[in-house]
């Protein structure tokens, strides 16, 4: 089981630091904050409980659900969420209260469209519904204590105040095209 669940936070952080869309949904709310980390905490949390909100039903529906359907869609979603942030950024309506709130929602979008990383921990469903419940939640706290850190880095850093709305072109860029993909 520690095994299992330390791949779980492995796999999460690993998702969270490799995905664009979740880079560029966060540059533009944590660049150059020094409260930044909160900004990704509340994201990871919200990522996390997306996550747990598709992937215990997951568990029941695997072999029904067509996963590329889903995750075709998830992609959709996620793009429309990247375009409504990047547009909030370029137009500089991303306030430390408005960079909180907005993280939570955008990271439990992220979550919930995140049908295909549930892959990175589908070999758990060899061992049991425990196990993969272990670590779905274990993937989903990585994500999110990767989050922390990488929002933490990008509010510390200097000379990134104009970050945000550079990052919020380029999350409407990729929004677009995931939304046409």
């Amino acid at each position: 089981m520690t095994t299992l669940a330390l791949t779980g936070l492995g796999s999460g952080a690993l998702h969270a630091l490799t995905g664009p869309d979740h880079v560029l949904s966060l540059a533009p709310l944590a660049a150059g904050r020094r409260d930044a980390w909160k900004v990704g905490l509340r994201w990871g949390v919200g990522h996390g409980l997306g996550t747990l909100v598709i992937g215990l039903p997951f568990l029941a529906l695997a072999q029904w659900v067509p996963l590329e359907w889903l995750a075709t869609w998830g992609e959709r979603l996620a793009g429309l969420t990247l375009i409504v942030l990047g547009v909030i950024a370029v137009r500089g309506g991303t306030s430390t209260k408005r960079a909180e709130g907005t993280a939570w929602v955008v990271g439990f979008v992220h979550g919930v469209c995140g049908a295909p990383a549930l892959l990175l921990v589908s070999p758990a469903l060899a061992w049991g519904a425990w196990a993969f419940t272990a670590s779905l939640v274990a993937f989903a706290v990585g994500s999110a204590l990767a989050i922390c850190a990488l929002t933490a880095l990008l509010g510390r850093a200097r000379g990134l105040e104009r970050l945000g709305r550079v990052a919020g072109v380029a999350s409407m860029g990729l929004g677009f095209v995931w939304m046409l993909g």
